[in-house]
């Protein structure tokens, strides 16, 4: 095999299925280097950060058990606990031995529970749109949203939802690319199991556990987020001892909405590890 072509081939994702008694999880791998573990409830939402990061690290990315192609065999859904023990799993069957943990949204909120249990597993940790606790104006949304899918309005519950996604500068953008973006963040989802993420967000509460993580932390928030704003970015921030705050100026999704910004912020802060 040609130096190039050996290149090409560690570019490309291999998939992984671990398969657990509680479920089996379909992992995507690719490139080489430190391991960085992106964590979404779908693993295609890093897709275009993989591809940046690659050429540096190996990047492991999947679908939460339950979500996408990962198969879940326990009744109902997995709580965020479940979730976290779900990566220490994955870790082990992969032979990956510390990572950095970059966890998005609901991502971010099992990032705190894998943290603050499987501490010796992580090299650092990055948090990006989440929270440790919900209140004021985000338990009031979190609860309108909960409450259309309990109604199981998903119309509604979409239309509600896109308006947190994007800035207003960044808004038209959005809505010219909304297919491709509601096909990749919102139609493999089923009205159960979004009803899962929002039980669980609505019960989300971090703040004792917080204090007990001692590994480097970077936290990510958008300036204009109005579900997850800057007020409680700030109190996640505040509950980590030592961790680094920095609030991009787009709403709820800086990787998708602002890749190059985003990217920028993250890869700083993985050389500064390195």
């Amino acid at each position: 095999m040609s130096a190039v072509t050996e290149s090409k081939s560690k570019q490309r994702p291999t998939r992984h299925i671990v398969k657990l008694d509680r479920g089996e999880i379909h992992c995507d791998v690719q490139g080489e280097g430190p391991a960085v573990c992106l964590m979404a409830t779908l693993g295609g939402s890093w897709a275009a950060q993989a591809r940046l990061l690659r050429d540096h690290y190996t990047v492991l990315t999947y679908s939460m058990r339950g979500y996408g192609e990962s198969r879940n065999f326990e009744q109902g859904f997995p709580s965020n606990e479940g979730h976290a023990s779900d990566l220490e799993s994955i870790l082990d069957q992969l032979e990956l031995d510390r990572v950095v943990l970059v966890g998005l949204s609901h991502g971010g909120a099992v990032a705190q529970h894998f943290a603050a249990t499987y501490q010796s597993r992580l090299r650092g940790l990055a948090i990006v749109s989440s929270f440790a606790y919900a209140s004021g104006s985000t338990r009031i949304f979190l609860e309108l949203l909960h409450g259309f899918l309990k109604r199981g309005d998903l119309g509604t519950f979409w239309e509600v939802l896109r308006a947190f996604l994007c800035s207003e500068e960044n808004f038209p953008r959005l809505r010219r690319m909304e297919s491709s973006l509601k096909s990749l963040m919102f139609d493999q989802y089923t009205c159960e199991s979004l009803l899962a993420i929002y039980e669980a967000s609505l019960r989300h509460d971090t703040r004792a556990l917080l204090p007990k993580i001692d590994v480097p932390t970077l936290v990510v928030g958008g300036k204009e987020d109005m579900l997850f704003p800057p007020r409680i970015t700030a109190e996640l921030t505040s509950l980590i001892p030592n961790a680094e705050e920095v609030l991009l100026p787009t709403a709820h999704v800086p990787p998708v909405e602002d890749l190059r910004a985003f990217h920028a912020t993250l890869n700083n802060f993985l050389e500064r590890l390195n």
